[in-house]
């Protein structure tokens, strides 16, 4: 199986470094300084054991080519939730025929709109944390197991793709297997995604702190309201050993990430803006949820003010959230 690796960040830098060390041929797709420096000396994989330097095949997105893809190729999308339709339009150009797209991404939207693309469509739920800080730099904090990679069709079943691409993740490092229901595993990650905003705006702390509690909460009653089915596959999670890299501990998770950067937007639309959606369709509050994704855009490309925020003024800002 070969792989075109559509984003080259914390996710998939990480996954298509590990990919090609164990021998798969992969294809990265990135931008910018990003995919200059990997061009120029090759992506660098730091993990607990060490830092190697991958020379990698890199491509620009419009460098895409039709033979770049085919029926033993497979498309790992590993963008941001915001950024998915933008890729998608850019592989359908590309590659007219695309065998099929596995989206490791965040969220339960990516797979539904890939769909309108590809006739095949596998999820897969990342366990995995890793950093992208600097361009052409992404760091693995887990070991010796990579981190967890459970992969499932979209549409339920199984096939020969689910069990190679389950292989080939297996090969490169990180626990992988196949599940019969992924949208419920990637409702299950939902929640768990629901503090990742916290962190960016109150610090890394904050992540296990009230208003992390009170939007999780938000989320399982809108959830169970909506009657979605969930699996949050603890067991699974309990694979990762976070380890330091050169007596560093991961700073914090992807919006923390995105916003250091000084990215211009985040995933939160699609994370806690997803709970928000269903709130409003099944009439369930959602104000700590609608709060988050308010407030984060205030931060957007102004990294000077992760974690200047207030536990207690949210809570205060929010009201009297559902409990």
């Amino acid at each position: 199986m070969r792989f075109v690796v559509y984003g080259a960040g914390a996710i998939g830098g990480f996954v298509a470094g590990a990919l090609h060390r164990s021998g798969s041929p992969v294809i990265l797709v990135a931008r910018g300084e990003n995919l200059a420096r990997i061009r120029g000396g090759g992506l660098v994989l730091k993990t607990p054991g060490g830092t190697e330097r991958i020379p990698i095949a890199a491509k620009s997105p419009d460098e895409l080519v039709a033979s770049d893809a085919g029926p033993d190729a497979m498309v790992l999308l590993c963008v941001k939730s915001q950024h998915t339709l933008d890729a998608l339009l850019t592989l359908r150009r590309a590659l007219p025929a695309p065998s099929a797209v596995a989206c490791l991404q965040n969220g339960v939207e990516n797979e539904r709109v890939a769909e309108r693309f590809f006739s095949s469509v596998y999820g897969v739920s990342v366990m995995c944390p890793n950093t992208y800080l600097e361009p052409g730099v992404v760091s693995g904090f887990s070991s010796p197991v990579r981190g967890v990679l459970d992969v499932g069709r979209h549409t339920g079943g199984d096939d020969a793709e689910l069990d190679e691409l389950v292989v080939a993740f297996t090969k490169a490092g990180f626990s992988s297997e196949a599940v019969a229901d992924i949208r419920a595993v990637k409702y299950g990650k939902l929640l768990s995604n629901l503090g990742n905003v916290v962190e960016a705006l109150c610090g890394p702390a904050a992540r296990r702190g009230p208003i992390a509690e009170l939007a999780e909460q938000e989320g399982r009653a809108c959830l169970a309201a909506a009657g979605i089915a969930v699996d949050e596959r603890s067991g699974r999670a309990a694979l990762v050993t976070p380890t330091e890299i050169e007596g560093r501990s991961r700073p914090a998770g992807s919006t923390w990430q995105s916003v250091r950067r000084g990215q211009a937007s985040t995933e939160t639309d699609f994370l806690n803006g997803e709970i928000c959606v269903l709130g409003r369709r099944h009439d369930v509050p959602t104000p700590v949820n609608a709060l988050l994704q308010r407030l984060i855009r205030e931060i957007y490309g102004a990294p000077e003010r992760i974690g200047t925020y207030q536990e207690s003024d949210l809570l205060a800002m929010a009201g009297s959230p559902v409990r």
